[in-house]
């Protein structure tokens, strides 16, 4: 599959989380999933569990009965109101597609095992649109493992503006307009992913 423009530019990005949070980067991983669907209804109900690395502190998430329509509304839902007070920036992230794209090549006759992409697409308030994939033999862990990654990005964005922001300050007062460029560099190429409060 072909990298889009802010597929290459997410990439860049995660480099960058590396170098300027190192332990204070966000982690989040799939650990489990259930769903059962009320097919009548139209309703879905999750059960998981996510596992979140941060300044070397790791806890498991879990969340019992998340409500949507649709399992990527319960999980995708459920991420919102969890982090979106401590990172406002998150709600300007919108769902726009989600795709389903199985790897057909030396299977069983009958298909059945084949891989599956799962590509979620996002758009943010006033920027373009970005493309996070998973791949795995379940499509609903796919999709899980597509909807934590994307949180984990964007949540990472917010981070690094926000101490890249505090380094510029302290860069400026300290007159030392090297770093100040290059941090303000940085910050640029951040806020092309999403807008964040100063």
């Amino acid at each position: 599959m072909a990298s889009s423009p802010g597929q290459v530019r997410r990439e860049k990005l995660e480099e960058l989380f590396g170098e300027v949070l190192q332990t204070h980067r966000m982690v989040i991983r799939p650990v489990s999933v259930t769903c059962q669907e009320f097919c009548d209804k139209g309703l879905s109900k999750a059960s998981f569990v996510w596992q979140e690395a941060r300044k070397n502190n790791i806890k498991d998430l879990k969340f019992q009965d998340a409500n949507g329509q649709g399992f990527i509304d319960s999980v995708f839902s459920t991420c919102m109101t969890h982090y979106s007070e401590e990172f406002e920036s998150l709600k300007n992230i919108k769902f726009k597609n989600l795709l389903v794209q199985p790897i057909f090549r030396s299977l069983r006759e009958t298909g059945t095992n084949a891989e599956t992409d799962v590509v979620l697409r996002l758009e943010v308030q006033n920027r373009e649109e970005v493309d996070f994939t998973s791949r795995s033999r379940s499509i609903l862990f796919s999709s899980y493992a597509t909807v934590l990654s994307a949180f984990q990005f964007y949540i990472n964005c917010e981070l690094a503006f926000r101490k890249l922001k505090l380094l510029a300050k302290d860069a400026k007062s300290r007159n030392r307009g090297d770093l100040l460029s290059d941090y303000l560099y940085k910050i640029s190429h951040i806020s092309e992913m999403n807008s964040y409060r100063e």
